[in-house]
């Protein structure tokens, strides 16, 4: 008899083991933002995933460059980690069979931060994407709202998704110094007091610091062309 009960006792524990709908996984931040390395200074980081349910958030401190997550199994999962919780982020995408880690890059940001925002807008949209046949068939400098709308209306992959478009954008009246692109493939330039750049950029928002001064000046640029600027001081971070 108390075989057999230990025999259930086991059986059921193990059942449960087999039903867990969680897993842990690693998620790695696997490069550097541009700021960071030419500040000699790591940034903290506001880590973003959907778990193949719902969206979590926690932060990351500046020290730290992997943590464990629950996830739900069998769920494709998206993560973004911001640096300072508002610089253009890192991204990836974990998809069912891909291990127990998942490595976090700028080069898919764009991509990962998009695909966040229509699992909170409606999850079936991302359930079972494959990020990787994704990748393939958009262009790399996709325009967001261009492929917003085709998973809005179930086209993806039966149209070709359009390409941003770039526009030359003045900057002037800036203080004397170097500045740094937030983007990896974005410019670093350097200006003196009273000089101007023309630049060549997509719509969005571009960040460029100037690290001596520790000023960051924003430029906004907008669908149609036309663009709006504002300036900011970065303490420490």
């Amino acid at each position: 008899m108390r075989v057999l009960f230990v025999y259930l006792i086991t059986l059921v524990f193990l059942s449960a083991c087999s039903f867990n709908p969680s897993k842990s996984i690693e998620v790695c931040l696997e490069d550097v933002h541009l700021w960071e390395y030419h500040d000699g200074n790591p940034m903290w980081y506001t880590l973003s995933w959907f778990d193949g349910s719902q969206v979590h958030r926690m932060t990351v401190d500046k020290h730290t460059r992997s943590v464990t997550v629950q996830i739900e199994r069998g769920k494709s999962c998206i993560f973004t980690a911001t640096p300072l919780d508002s610089l253009r982020p890192m991204g990836g995408m974990y998809v069912p069979g891909q291990g127990d880690s998942v490595r976090l890059s700028f080069a898919d940001g764009r991509l990962a931060s998009l695909l966040l925002d229509l699992a909170q807008y409606d999850p079936s949209l991302v359930d079972s994407i494959e990020t990787d046949r994704l990748k393939e068939i958009i262009p790399s400098d996709f325009d967001e709202d261009a492929l917003y709308q085709a998973f809005l209306d179930g086209t993806v992959g039966k149209q070709a998704v359009a390409r941003q478009d770039h526009f030359d954008i003045t900057l002037s009246g800036l203080p004397s110094g170097q500045y740094i692109s937030e983007y990896d493939d974005g410019p670093v330039f350097e200006l003196e007091t009273g000089e101007s750049i023309t630049l060549s950029l997509t719509p969005g928002i571009h960040r460029f610091y100037n690290s001596q001064r520790r000023f960051v000046h924003v430029a906004a640029v907008y669908s149609d062309g036309t663009s709006g600027y504002y300036s900011y001081s970065l303490s420490v971070w």
